[in-house]
């Protein structure tokens, strides 16, 4: 809201001076700035949440493979590996 009023209301000023420009950059510097902390905090939490999904994935299929060598060998002459491990 104070850059829009910044704005409108330079528009009005003769003489453009640092004393004058002064709010408008410290509001359009702070408005980068926050966009870039921002972003920053996205990207940081979007990484987590893939390494989260990828250790959930991977204890997933370590838990389906061991279950795998788990099973008696008169059923694994009924069905292939490949069979097992769909079922589970």
């Amino acid at each position: 809201m104070n850059l829009v009023n910044f704005i409108s209301e330079g528009a009005n000023v003769e003489k453009e001076t640092w004393e004058t420009a002064k709010p408008g950059i410290i509001n359009g510097a702070l408005l980068v700035l926050t966009q870039l902390i921002g972003y920053l905090i996205q990207e940081h939490c979007d990484f987590w949440q893939t390494c989260t999904g990828v250790r959930a994935s991977n204890a997933l299929i370590a838990f389906i493979y061991e279950k795998n060598l788990k099973v008696s060998a008169a059923t694994s002459k009924e069905f292939t590996s490949g069979e097992i491990v769909n079922f589970v």
